[in-house]
């Protein structure tokens, strides 16, 4: 079963895809973050990609704490350029987002 997903994109993959923007910065080494709303019962998962085509998680927030918002950040210093966007899942039905055979919330 798939689970149920609402993906942020940061870039339009289909003319009829919303843009979001959410509030990103570059911190103090040049890594990427960003601040999101939390959703009740969900993680998410910030994803990259530098062609628009193959996405890779480069972080997860699965925080339960009373926080309206979550922190999601790319640990890695880029030298290129790239795209990120962020996808929710269940917590009830996690997905193993980098296909290593283990959930997300089992890593």
């Amino acid at each position: 079963m798939t689970p149920d997903r609402l993906t942020l994109n940061f870039c339009a993959l289909l003319a009829a895809a919303p843009v979001v923007s959410a509030p990103t910065e570059l911190i103090d080494n040049g890594r990427f973050r960003m601040t999101i709303p939390a959703r009740v019962a969900e993680y998410a998962v910030l994803y990259r990609s530098n062609d628009l085509v193959n996405w890779r998680p480069v972080g997860i927030e699965q925080s339960e704490a009373f926080s309206p918002w979550r922190t999601l950040e790319d640990s890695v210093r880029r030298k290129q350029r790239g795209f990120y966007k962020v996808e929710h899942y269940s917590l009830s039905a996690p997905s193993d987002s980098d296909g290593d055979g283990l959930n997300d919330l089992q890593e």
